[in-house]
């Protein structure tokens, strides 16, 4: 009886050991291309758009997460003049006379992660150089771990599903194939400024 459940035990950690391994490796893969996609501009340049991390319609998504923490409102006038409307949406205007505008969902998502960057950058800019003014790569990598955290919990959410139908193999294989060789990967790690991951 005790050998049955030393070998009971030994399987269960040999699973979970199996399981630790696999999350850590696609982590691994997922904070590596997180920290080495590209960034062609570190600095933006005041009245223009500027791609960092932020692009395309991830840049006003991100603009409206701004607009959120520093001005309290989707308003995004102030951010065109100061970061760049690239698609020329300042000037298309819905029947009420705002401004068109992204879904807000994503921005609301991030604004937690901008609130924390924004907590950071200010006694960071004390000893290195770092811009306190929301559009830097400073805010934009803090901001957009958001999206990889949020993919990642997708990933492990869906391993249990696949756990309750699937082997503990089965299961791990797909998070493997999912991580590594989906849009998951894409959308959390490397384009975290647009809304898919979360």
């Amino acid at each position: 009886m005790a050998e049955t459940r030393i070998a009971r035990t030994g399987a269960w950690l040999r699973r979970r050991t199996a399981r630790f391994y696999v999350f850590a490796a696609v982590l691994l893969v997922w904070i590596a291309t997180f920290f080495v996609s590209p960034n062609p501009n570190s600095k933006p340049n005041p009245g223009e758009y500027t791609p960092i991390l932020a692009r395309a319609d991830g840049h006003y998504m991100y603009l409206a997460t701004i607009s959120m923490v520093f001005d309290r409102d989707i308003a995004l006038d102030n951010q065109f003049e100061e970061h760049g409307d690239p698609f020329e949406l300042a000037d298309r205007r819905t029947r009420t006379g705002r401004h068109w505008a992204f879904p807000v969902g994503t921005s609301i998502l991030q604004a937690p992660f901008f609130a924390a960057a924004h907590a950071m950058a200010k006694p960071a800019s004390l000893v290195a150089d770092v811009d306190t003014g929301g559009y830097s790569l400073f805010y934009q990598r803090v901001t957009f771990l958001g999206a990889l955290a949020a993919g990642f919990l997708a990933l492990v959410f869906g391993y249990l599903l696949a756990r309750r139908y699937a082997s503990e193999t089965a299961a791990l294989y797909a998070v493997v194939i999912v991580g590594l060789g989906s849009n998951l990967l894409f959308y959390s790690a490397y384009r975290g400024s647009y809304a898919h991951a979360w």
